[in-house]
C-alpha cells in the first residue's frame, strides 16, 4: 500500500509541471517541491519499505537540477547519467520552456541575484538540449 501510494504521489508531482494548463514555473515553486519531497523522502526512509524512497528519484533529480547552482550538468553526457539519469529531456525541454517564461520572477532574482543570467542559462540549455533530442 505505502508503495503504490508513494509511486502515485511522485507520478502526480512530476507530472504537475507538464501539465498543459501550466504556462509558467517560477525559481519559488521548486525551492516548495524540495521541501514537500524531503517530507515524503523521510516519511519513505523510516517506513523501512523496500525501494519506496526510490520511488521520488526521478522528482528528487529534476528538483536538484532545477534549484542547483547551475543547469550545466545535464549536458555533461557522463554527469547527466551519473546525477540525472532518470531525468527525460523531453520534459526537461517542456519544463525549462515554462521556467523560462517565469524567470523574471523576484524569486529567482533573490535566489541568483542576476535574473538575466539564469535566464541566458536557460536559453542556452533548451537549445542543447533539443540539439541532443535531434541526434
Amino acid at each position: 500500500l505505502h508503495y503504490t501510494t508513494c509511486k502515485t504521489i511522485a507520478a502526480h508531482l512530476a507530472q504537475l509541471p507538464l501539465n498543459p494548463k501550466v504556462r509558467k514555473i517560477n525559481h519559488h515553486a521548486f525551492v516548495r517541491a524540495d521541501a514537500d519531497l524531503s517530507v515524503l523522502e523521510s516519511f519513505a526512509q523510516d517506513s523501512k519499505v523496500p525501494g519506496l524512497k526510490e520511488t521520488f528519484i526521478p522528482l528528487r533529480q529534476l528538483i536538484t537540477l532545477m534549484t542547483g547552482p547551475s543547469l550545466a550538468p545535464i549536458l555533461d553526457e557522463v554527469e547527466r547519467f551519473q546525477c540525472f539519469g532518470s531525468v527525460d529531456l523531453k520534459q526537461l525541454l517542456v519544463v525549462l520552456e515554462k521556467y523560462r517564461e517565469g524567470s523574471g520572477s523576484l524569486g529567482l532574482r533573490l535566489h541568483w541575484g542576476d535574473s538575466s543570467a539564469r535566464k541566458k542559462e536557460v536559453d542556452a540549455v533548451v537549445k542543447k538540449i533539443r540539439e541532443l533530442l535531434r541526434e
